[in-house]
């Protein structure tokens, strides 16, 4: 019989055992004071003992692998996720709103007031909130917002029997669609996603109208839907009891002062307190906004132009980083004010103002938290902007051009005037006009600055520019003669032909007679080339770039200007040289014609015109316009010289004796241009000059030696009454220039008053 071993025998000393052995014996501790056959009897066996190790190392390796799962589980939901519930937990309890702000407001230089924003409020309501008491709500607002009950009730009434649709899919695919027959279930309303680049459906959206169908055909359809779409039916009718129950919000009016809006609320308040005991009301809600306004009306309005609302994602409306937005921002949609023409349009980044965002903290009834308010973005209205226009001497042109305008029924015509010294533009009327706060008046003819944007032949206003090459050549004094030929000179073949016969006349008398013969013969002997380059110069052919020129910045100048047209030499022909010097086969803004002008004005050095005089930021920051020398075309003895000539045109035997203001010395020329007729092939016409049709023009500084201002008056097509330069253009310049240096108080030249006494009683 084989003898059983003592533990010790078995595992040797426990005490010098190793780890695993004391591990072991924790199941069965032994005691050497008992006998051998107690121990035998009391100790475990080797099998049972790795038995129970077992399900113990089982068991704790599970415990550990859960812990460490959990753990892992823990740390992703903490740390990994933190950003992501963060953003869920901030959208349950934090809002985002927008808080508006005022554009910019537009002053003449003094700063009168040209145009303005007043605080309005827009008016949503949801009719379903209150279709119980329509009747009594809809009085209450027809009432306060001035609108008609009845036409407001029928849109109340129509927005109460309403069912928002229920959305299944937003982007189902085509094959979809098509196997389910989804196109042929009542009731379900299948419309195609469209990729933006191609035009081309890329998925589909899906959308059910249960309320549309009868009870029984609703029944059927959604039994029909639940296993398409793999819904428990419950969930459906959920969904479609959901979209009953909404409401659908509608803009009842817009721009309402926000006294009215105030007040309309109020009454509402008091009467839902007394049918509903006390609770809120709701379903009406008013929206800040900002209405544009101009003070003047129709004066000055196709240059300052006019605002449309636009809708868009706030960050690109307000020109904001969207990743600078929490994502709640990102979307907001807002409507802002922006400029479309004139100065509302060139002057648009400096007046849209800046939108603020802000979110703020609530508690779970909506009650805002003490100190939750945190700003994204703080608001911040736009930038005054103050144009180089006087309205007194706006409103001076104003009336004189729109008395030309009711005498002679133009197509068009224009009064601008300058400050030729600087390049300021000190006032602008046009024919025809609109009225800014009247939308009925925006009809696209009358709503463009034609004064830029439309050229002409200028006709004879042309010709002091180009004779001022003769004179700095040299070739000619004031007091050359040359021969006009008794109105008809041919030239390689071609007649020009004077408005009436002269014979010899000196240069000063060309101009004072305004004779197209002297005036192609003096360019003539100059020759093509240096006429060529003496024009453009001037300017010819290229933008005035009119608008804002703050120093060390870039301008902002109008980017709708016409460029006018001028013929590179080498496309002249040999008539050219004898028609473009007397304003023919070219054409001109009357702003090209003011600028070239103002050299002659202002000693030789031609200014850049410009119409914004500074800005005035919302910080108090001041950027001003600085007056730029565009370039010196002439030199000051030519200027000094072209000037003496142009004083005979308004005195006795001048064409534009008419334009001469008593006790001031005026410096100016007519211009009566035909206006070229376009070839018609259907109507069998030609191309070719006008006999009943002309641009009647008169241009000239006052005083002419020292000149306060320079004005350009020009009447397209009078249908009525003189259709020449100085019987119909030359009076309106005389009346608004008299006018004007009353106003600025100009001191007169005797000389000048004793001459034209002589030259009245001679008369």
């Amino acid at each position: 019989m084989k003898q059983s071993l003592s533990p010790i025998q078995e595992h040797g000393d426990v005490r010098r055992s190793g780890w695993c052995v004391r591990f072991w014996h924790c199941f069965q501790p032994w005691n050497p004071v008992e006998s051998t056959a107690q121990k035998t009897a009391s100790s475990l066996t080797s099998h049972i003992r790795i038995g129970i190790l077992t399900r113990f190392a089982f068991v704790t390796l599970a415990l550990v692998a859960m812990t460490v799962t959990l753990g892992r589980h823990i740390y992703g939901i903490q740390i990994e996720k933190h950003d992501d519930f963060v953003q869920e937990a901030l959208a349950l309890c934090r809002w985002s709103k927008i808080q508006t702000a005022q554009r910019g407001s537009i002053f003449d230089r003094k700063g009168y007031l040209l145009a303005g924003d007043v605080a309005t409020s827009d008016v949503y309501v949801e009719a379903k909130r209150f279709s119980a008491h329509l009747d009594e709500v809809t009085r209450i607002l027809a009432r306060n917002l001035h609108l008609d009950e009845t036409a407001l009730r029928e849109r109340l009434l129509e927005t109460t029997n309403y069912e928002a649709p229920v959305i299944l899919e937003e982007h189902a695919s085509g094959g979809f669609v098509n196997s389910n027959g989804l196109c042929f279930v009542p009731g379900v309303k299948v419309t195609q996603n469209f990729n933006a680049e191609e035009g081309q459906p890329v998925s589909y959206r899906v959308t059910f109208h249960p309320y549309t169908l009868e009870e029984t055909t609703r029944r059927q359809s959604i039994q029909q839907l639940t296993q398409i779409f793999q819904l428990r039916e419950r969930v459906l009718k959920n969904k479609c009891e959901q979209a009953h129950a909404r409401g659908r919000e509608i803009n009842v009016a817009s721009k309402v002062p926000r006294e009215d809006a105030a007040r309309m609320m109020a009454e509402l308040e008091e009467y839902w307190a007394g049918v509903e005991g006390g609770r809120s009301f709701q379903g009406v809600r008013t929206k800040d906004s900002w209405m544009r306004i101009y003070p003047l009306d129709c004066e000055l309005a196709n240059l300052l132009g006019y605002v449309n609302d636009v809708e868009g994602d706030y960050s690109s409306v307000c020109g904001l980083a969207s990743e600078a937005l929490p994502p709640e921002a990102q979307s907001i949609k807002v409507t802002i004010s922006q400029g479309m023409t004139g100065i509302e349009s060139l002057m648009d980044d400096f007046l849209r103002p800046t939108y603020g965002k802000f979110t703020y903290m609530h508690y779970r009834g909506g009650r805002p938290a003490e100190d939750g308010v945190n700003y994204q973005v703080r608001p911040e209205n736009g930038a005054d902007v103050y144009l180089t226009i006087e309205e007194p001497v706006q409103q001076i042109l104003e009336e004189e051009l729109a008395a030309a305008c009711e005498k002679h029924d133009p197509d068009h015509a224009y009064a601008i005037m300058m400050e030729p010294s600087t390049g300021a533009i000190l006032a602008v009327a046009q024919y025809p006009q609109f009225n800014p706060n009247d939308r009925g008046t925006f009809a696209p003819e009358n709503t463009r600055n034609h004064f830029i944007a439309m050229s002409y032949e200028p006709g004879s206003i042309m010709k002091p520019v180009s004779l001022c090459a003769v004179l700095g050549s040299r070739q000619a004094t004031l007091d050359t003669p040359i021969d006009c030929e008794k109105g008809v000179w041919k030239y390689c073949g071609i007649p020009l032909h004077d408005s009436h016969a002269c014979g010899m006349l000196t240069f000063a008398e060309v101009i004072q007679q305004s004779s197209n013969i002297g005036t192609a013969k003096f360019a003539v002997n100059l020759g093509g080339e240096a006429m060529y380059r003496h024009l453009r110069q001037f300017g010819l052919g290229e933008r005035t770039g009119l608008g804002f020129y703050p120093e060390g910045e870039a301008p902002t100048v109008f980017r709708r200007e016409d460029r006018g047209r001028f013929a590179e030499y080498r496309h002249w022909d040999k008539l050219s040289i004898t028609r473009f010097p007397i304003g023919q086969g070219l054409r001109v803004t009357p702003m090209q014609i003011l600028q070239m002008w103002s050299a002659l004005a202002n000693r030789g050095v031609m200014m850049q015109p410009y119409i914004v005089d500074r800005v005035r930021h919302a910080d108090g920051r001041l950027v001003c316009s600085v007056p730029t020398v565009k370039g010196r075309p002439i030199s000051p003895e030519v200027a000094e010289q072209m000037t003496e000539a142009l004083k005979l045109v308004t005195e006795k035997e001048g064409t534009g004796r008419r334009a001469a203001v008593p006790g001031f010395a005026v410096a100016g020329k007519t211009g009566t241009a035909q206006l070229w007729i376009n070839a018609d092939k259907e109507k069998g016409i030609l191309g070719h000059y006008s006999t009943k049709e002309y641009f009647a023009s008169f241009i000239g500084f006052v005083p002419a030696d020292q000149p306060r201002f320079l004005l350009l008056v020009s009447i397209d097509n009078p249908k009525q009454g003189a259709h020449s330069g100085g019987a119909a253009a030359a009076p309106v310049f005389q009346r608004i220039a008299a006018r004007t240096l009353e106003y600025m108080q100009v001191p007169g030249d005797a000389e000048s008053a004793q001459k034209h006494t002589i030259g009245s009683a001679q008369r």
